[in-house]
């Protein structure tokens, strides 16, 4: 499958979960993630997707989970004054731009600061995904005000 069917699949799979996805030219895929009153979007450029590397099923991730979460909780601590106290939730992996290229989703929660009413409601706490490539890096997301997206 080509690199625009896999970035075609990447986008629709983040649209389904976090809104529709506004990759730019050149980007392979884009993450989008909101929290509060903010948009994350973390773009998956052509350029930096080729360096990373490759991987197939049955064989060696070439970057641990433990690598991928401290990457991310790196991430999270930089985007977020509290992040240090973020709860990691969920590890997994997707393609990012074609068969052979493969990065982690880490997601997080924020500390949990629902209301009584909202926790026996089961208003569930937000989760936040962290994209990690294979080769440790995490492209900067680049952050605007949700209103623009509405």
């Amino acid at each position: 499958m080509g690199k625009a069917r896999w970035a075609l699949v990447l986008a629709a799979f983040v649209s389904c979960a976090t809104g529709p996805a506004r990759a730019k030219p050149g980007d392979l895929g884009l993450i989008a993630e909101s929290y509060l009153d903010k948009r994350y979007e973390f773009p998956c450029p052509v350029p930096i997707a080729e360096r990373t590397p490759k991987w197939k099923e049955g064989d060696e991730v070439p970057l641990s989970p433990n690598a991928a979460v401290q990457a991310a909780r790196t991430e999270i601590k930089t985007l977020f004054p509290d992040g240090a106290d973020w709860t990691l939730n969920e590890i997994k992996m997707t393609n990012c731009a074609d068969a052979s290229h493969w990065c982690y989703l880490i997601s997080f929660s924020p500390p949990d600061k629902r209301t009584d009413e909202e926790k026996m409601i089961g208003h569930p706490l937000p989760r936040f995904a962290v994209p990690v490539l294979l080769n440790g890096v995490v492209v900067s997301p680049d952050i605007t005000d949700r209103v623009a997206h509405k």
